[in-house]
């Protein structure tokens, strides 16, 4: 029977799936338990990393930063004591994860707001509409707004502070001082970053792996480990207000960005700017002010031409596998910080990841997206990925000349040249062909994708004249599936775009 204040120590409220195929929610208790038969959270991409990222903080809150979590010595041998130091420590910080009343979860006790600056709770979902905002999932908000659990609210409050959009808010007063309209966007939401962590067998060995150790955290700007929220006695301005706590790794991995009241019955919250949070800087040579452990970092040109840092995006339509190289190469400090657990583990043979994100511009969010695998340790090694990228990077060119060969098809079946058109006017005008092609070519090399791990493991070269031919033989199937020749004109623009492809 569920109490007054939902405790998430107690409560069921995360949505897991267990090794015999049945799912259920369990209790934070659950999840530390150790019961092996957990084998994975079961939620949509931006809810896991939220979710994911208070199991981690926990877990590490719970641990000994020189005893437990000291370098990868220390790490290892760490597992068998996670289970119970986490119990321990969700038993000393109980009455903290209340979802409701005094010193309520990552809530301030002294946050106010006039009854007409209250929202919908609606809002703490980033699938639902709310107010005027539709999104992707849902067209309509309703009027009295949805009957939502106590289990789901907390995977929405937790969502929320991880991923909510920057730009106009509701005011709230927080200490008695008016919090500001104007937001930023929460940390796991720039430039849509692609999340990656490593899937153990079960959850808590999942938990284990994405760890982060105290070597690891000193290569971030946040190099200090700081202390969750909620070990704070009521989030007052006083207390987390310009001590610097967001620039900390725990203060980060469950990030204050808003402050939020929730009460029990009421359809209606308070919602404000909470702390502010940095990002990447601007210029790759200039000190960072911020990096995402679950990122990958990269370099990439401006508009201007000058070098940058950003992440590796989430995106509809570009697959993680395409990007592998960049998100398993940790030797240069840009994957994300745990992928250096994987060479630490002895007489491992594979391992499983999971990349995913939030595809959003600016305040909009277009799509999620999710990708895994069981990947070979060969794959780390240097050589091995090189030879990958120069797999992947032969089918973008073949990419590129597909794309060519249905501007020239769009061209002669409409009646202009493409050489004449800019970027944009080419899109428009050859969309409705080249489109169909990209996607099917690619969704074809991805079911494909294990055979290029294997010949860049063998490291042989006459079977990577086999996966260039591959390639060539899916843009060929592609064209013909997006550029029919049913009539005189289709027939002449075929050839002619076939002619390009084949070059």
């Amino acid at each position: 029977m569920q109490s007054e204040l939902f405790n998430l120590t107690d409560e069921a409220w995360i949505p897991v799936l267990f090794h015999d195929g049945k799912n259920r929610m369990v209790s934070l208790r659950e999840v530390f338990s150790g019961d092996e038969s957990i084998a994975d959270l079961a939620l949509n991409p931006y809810e896991r990393i939220a979710v994911m990222r208070l199991l981690i903080c926990i877990a590490m809150a719970a641990l000994d930063d020189e005893k437990h979590l000291e370098n990868e010595e220390t790490w290892l041998q760490c597992l068998p004591d996670l289970s119970g130091l986490a119990l321990e420590y969700l038993s000393k910080w109980h009455d903290r994860f209340n979802l409701y009343g005094e010193h309520a979860f990552l809530q301030p006790d002294d946050l106010t707001a006039d009854e007409e600056a209250k929202r919908p709770r609606d809002k703490l979902f980033l699938h639902l509409s709310s107010g005027n905002n539709d999104t992707l999932y849902d067209h309509r908000a309703l009027e009295d707004n949805r009957e939502i659990s106590d289990a789901h609210l907390a995977v929405g409050l937790l969502t929320y502070l991880n991923f909510s959009a920057g730009g106009q808010h509701s005011k709230c007063f927080w200490s008695g001082k008016e919090t500001s309209v104007s937001v930023s966007a929460a940390p796991c939401r720039e430039k849509s970053m692609l999340h990656t962590m490593i899937l153990g067998e079960h959850l808590l060995k999942t938990i284990w792996l994405n760890l982060i150790t105290k070597a690891m955290s000193d290569t971030l700007p946040q190099k200090q480990r700081g202390r969750p929220f909620w070990e704070f006695e009521n989030l007052s301005r006083s207390q987390v207000e310009g001590k610097e706590l967001e620039k900390t790794l725990l203060g980060r991995l469950v990030p204050l960005s808003r402050v939020i009241k929730l009460t029990r019955g009421e359809r209606q919250c308070m919602l404000g700017e909470g702390l502010k949070y940095d990002s990447l800087s601007l210029k790759y040579d200039s000190l960072s002010m911020a990096r995402e452990v679950m990122g990958t970092k990269i370099l990439k040109k401006d508009a201007k031409g000058i070098d940058t840092e950003s992440y590796v995006s989430a995106s509809t339509s570009k697959q993680p596998w395409r990007d592998l190289q960049t998100i398993l190469n940790y030797s240069k400090r840009y994957s994300a910080l745990t992928l250096q657990h994987l060479n630490s583990i002895p007489n491992q043979e594979y391992f499983m990841i999971w990349c995913g994100g939030l595809v959003a511009d600016q305040a909009k969010d277009e799509a999620v997206v999710e990708w895994s695998a069981k990947l070979s340790t060969g794959l780390l090694d240097d050589r091995v990925l090189e030879s990958y990228q120069n797999g992947i990077e032969f089918a973008d060119q073949v990419a590129r000349r597909l794309n060519q060969a249905a501007e020239i098809y769009a061209g002669e079946c409409k009646g202009f040249d493409p050489k004449k058109k800019n970027f944009k006017e080419r899109q428009n005008l050859t969309s409705a062909y080249a489109i169909p092609a990209e996607r099917w070519y690619w969704n074809e090399l991805s079911i494909r994708q294990p055979m290029l791990v294997d010949i860049a493991e063998e490291n042989d070269n006459r079977k990577m004249s086999d996966w260039r031919e591959l390639v060539r033989t899916m843009a060929r199937e592609a064209y013909e599936y997006a550029c029919p020749k049913m009539t005189g004109r289709q027939i002449m623009a075929y050839v002619k775009g076939l002619e390009t492809l084949n070059n």
